[in-house]
């Protein structure tokens, strides 16, 4: 009886330490030209300058079930250098800043993402051969105008 119930611990052991946990989509380090929102990584496939407003890049990702998503920064005008900006949730950011949005739309519904309060927040821009390269480290970001918030990060560039 002895045998069997230490035979059972081993097998027992060996299946639970042998299993492989799967990391969530939302542990996994972004590849370039990417970014999250939530759970969801978008990619970027089309990139845009001065799309809205001067002083704005826009990155396009096309998704599944006729939708897209947006991310768009606004800065007083297109980096020529590299550096890091603060975020802002003002609507004309100052020199030093960029408002950073984004929106998803899948079946006709619209999901708006912005910081309502952007404090320590930054973005780092790195500007190589002309190309703009941003990054995000990984914080938080409202949904729409609600308190609600979903985890964010950006590695994207121009293509």
């Amino acid at each position: 009886m002895r045998k069997i119930l230490l035979a059972a611990i081993f097998l027992l052991s060996t299946v639970v330490l042998s299993c492989n946990k799967k990391d969530d989509p939302i542990d996994q380090p972004l590849s370039e030209n990417s970014w999250r929102i939530g759970s969801t990584i978008y990619k970027t496939r089309v990139c845009h300058r001065h799309l809205y407003e001067q002083g704005s890049i826009a990155f396009e990702d096309t998704v599944t079930n006729s939708g897209m998503c947006q991310l768009y920064f606004l800065f007083p005008a297109i980096p020529v250098t590299s550096g890091t900006y603060k975020v802002t949730g003002k609507d004309t950011p100052a020199a030093g800043e960029v408002r950073v949005t984004a929106i998803t739309s899948s079946n006709g519904l619209d999901n708006y993402y912005m910081f309502s309060d952007p404090t320590g927040v930054t973005v780092t821009v790195t500007v190589n051969g002309g190309k703009i390269h941003l990054s995000i480290p990984e914080t938080e970001i409202n949904k729409g105008t609600s308190s609600d918030k979903v985890k964010f990060a950006v590695l994207a560039g121009e293509l």
